[in-house]
């Protein structure tokens, strides 16, 4: 894995569970952007980092992008994730939502597009997408962190490069 180096290690941990997660699946770009970054849900400057995964229908065969939404009873809901609804957003194949823990929010953008054909049929992209940008809430926004919680390994563990955080 790249070297995540990110002001904020909370901001770092998550970045490097969601590139541990994605790595074991069929990509043809997997990467790890850090530092001044562009936010897709606002356009403003954050300095954190970003996961960005690429694949396609053929290496994936058939299956869409990986859901890290923390819904209840998931793994991350009981590590403490929670989804910020003020971030939610849907489309024809696209989609974005946003998870807080602690100090740190994580936008998940993906998209597996669709669109409707000239005869009104429904006709799918190949190309599937998601990035992942993690950055530390301003104070104002912050919980109280609760040390007895942490990352976790999702589904798709990598134990070769699992990083204890």
């Amino acid at each position: 894995m790249p070297e995540i180096a990110c002001a904020d290690d909370g901001v770092q941990n998550a970045c490097k569970m969601f590139y541990n997660e994605l790595k074991p699946l069929p990509h043809d770009k997997l990467s790890v952007n850090t530092g001044l970054l562009s936010s897709l849900s606002n356009g403003k400057k954050y300095r954190g980092c970003e996961v960005v995964f690429n694949s396609n229908e053929q290496l994936m065969t058939g299956s869409g992008p990986p859901s890290f939404e923390s819904s209840e009873g998931s793994i991350l809901y009981r590590a403490g994730c929670r989804i910020d609804e003020k971030y939610r957003a849907d489309g024809a194949g696209s989609g974005s939502y946003g998870i807080v823990k602690d100090a740190v929010l994580c936008l998940i953008h993906w998209d597996h597009n669709s669109w409707l054909n000239e005869k009104g049929e429904i006709e799918q992209s190949e190309l599937i997408n998601m990035m992942v940008q993690c950055m530390s809430l301003e104070a104002k926004d912050r919980k109280k962190p609760d040390p007895a919680t942490f990352y976790p390994p999702l589904q798709f563990l990598d134990v070769d490069n699992l990083f204890l955080f």
